[in-house]
């Protein structure tokens, strides 16, 4: 199961927040394809690291905001099963981890990340 990364691209292009794709990394093998994409966002001083990683299992996702250090952070690795949305967590801003609206899907995750993003940023003007 391959992730249609020119969709994603699209997805990611359309956005208002992003000024530019910076960099785009594609491996696809046989069992997995891992996909690396960061953008520069609207103001300049942010960046989103989206990294995403189709297995037979599954997708891996990570989602990250950053400026010149980690901001916040949307992803589904297994390491918090007490949070309902398990295994889905955000990490904001002050670092603790808490429910992420995410799902996986990541059409309807991107739609959801720049929204939050928008708020993130528009809060810390």
């Amino acid at each position: 199961m391959f992730i249609n990364i020119e969709e994603v691209i699209s997805l990611i292009e359309r956005n208002s927040l992003v000024s530019k794709l910076i960099d785009i990394s594609i491996d696809e093998t046989e069992e997995r394809g891992v996909y690396k994409i960061l953008c520069q966002l609207i103001p300049s001083k942010y960046k989103l690291q989206i990294r995403l990683i189709s297995t037979p299992d599954g997708l891996i996702y990570s989602y990250q905001l950053f400026s010149h250090v980690p901001l916040i952070r949307w992803d589904n690795a297994p390491h918090f099963p007490k949070i309902s949305s398990y295994p889905n967590h955000f990490h904001n801003k002050k670092g603790t981890i808490i429910k992420s609206k995410l799902t996986g899907n990541i059409n309807n995750d991107l739609t959801i990340v720049f929204l939050e993003i928008l708020n993130f940023i528009h809060d810390n003007l």
